[in-house]
């Protein structure tokens, strides 16, 4: 597990405090695809988790790319989360898709989830709770 980049993450989506679950980003009133977290506030967009990660510069600096529709991208391809977080993959497909174990666990539907599920999620990742 890397701690450093969960923690960078979560920290970011709760000061963004939005979030959006049904794609890797809106695209509010006309904007394009944001490229930074700032742009993506200046221009109204929301993000997904993944979404966001791809939004971060240590994830490019790690070897990251964002693809056309806000998706991140790793080395394993699709699989980023799991690699940029070192978590196994099938809890990152958990956030990253939802399933039913992480909407028992969040309380919701996954296109419902918050930026404060999306904090309590990371947070159980880091302490172990979710594996």
């Amino acid at each position: 597990m890397n701690v450093e980049n969960i923690k960078l993450l979560r920290d970011t989506i709760a000061a963004s405090g939005r979030l959006y679950m049904r794609g890797y980003q809106t695209v509010a009133n006309g904007a394009v695809i944001a490229d930074t977290v700032d742009q993506l506030h200046a221009c109204g967009n929301e993000a997904c988790i993944a979404g966001f990660m791809a939004l971060l510069p240590k994830f490019r600096a790690d070897g990251g790319r964002m693809g056309a529709c806000g998706e991140p991208y790793m080395s394993l391809g699709r699989a980023a989360l799991s690699e940029w977080l070192d978590i196994p993959q099938e809890l990152a497909l958990d956030i990253e898709l939802g399933s039913q174990k992480m909407n028992s666990f969040v309380g919701r539907e996954f296109c419902n989830w918050t930026s404060a599920d999306a904090v309590r999620i990371l947070d159980a990742v880091l302490s172990g709770e979710l594996s």
